[in-house]
This record gives C-alpha cells, sequence and structure tokens, in this order.
C-alpha cells in the first residue's frame, strides 16, 4: 500500500528531487483541480437542480419511457396513503 503522502503528491516518487517550477506547476493543476470540483458540486447542490432532479426520479416512478401511466404503482401508492392517514387517525382517538 503506497504511503498516504506519496498517494496524494500525483505522479512523482516521494524523495524526487523537485524543483520549484514543478512545484509551482503541481499547485497550480491542483488548485484549477479544486475550482472545478467545487463548481461541480455546487451546480449539483443548487435548490433547483435538486428539485428537478427530485422530479424526475417522481415522475420515473408513476410514469413510464413512453408516458403511459403505471397504473399499479399508482394504486399502491394512494392505499399506503389512506393507510397511514388511518393509523394516524386512529392513533389521535386514543
Amino acid at each position: 500500500m503506497p504511503h498516504r503522502l506519496e498517494a496524494m503528491s500525483g505522479d512523482h516518487k516521494m524523495g524526487k528531487k523537485r524543483n520549484s517550477k514543478v512545484i509551482a506547476a503541481e499547485i497550480s493543476a491542483t488548485r484549477e483541480n479544486l475550482t472545478n470540483t467545487v463548481s461541480d458540486l455546487n451546480r449539483y447542490v443548487k435548490p433547483m437542480n435538486l428539485v428537478t432532479r427530485g422530479m424526475g426520479l417522481g415522475s420515473s416512478f408513476f410514469v413510464t419511457e413512453k408516458g403511459n401511466l403505471k397504473v399499479e404503482r399508482i394504486i399502491a401508492a394512494a392505499a399506503a396513503g389512506l393507510g397511514l392517514i388511518g393509523i394516524f387517525s386512529r392513533s389521535r382517538k386514543d
């Protein structure tokens, strides 16, 4: 298993002499990679993007790729919802 610092340090070997230009280039490349990663994460967690992904997941559960409704899933979800309403209303009476 490679040393932790060796794994983090890219493609050069530990103990290999590097000059300041190589180190500066590695820092610059790492900074750009980090900037791109943070930018990607920022786009991924934007509220509108989260809503869009959520809507896609929800609609694909109830609609086929051709746009037809998955009736059995709609009925199952409705039955589960009614069951939960019945359980909660019954527990409030007690």
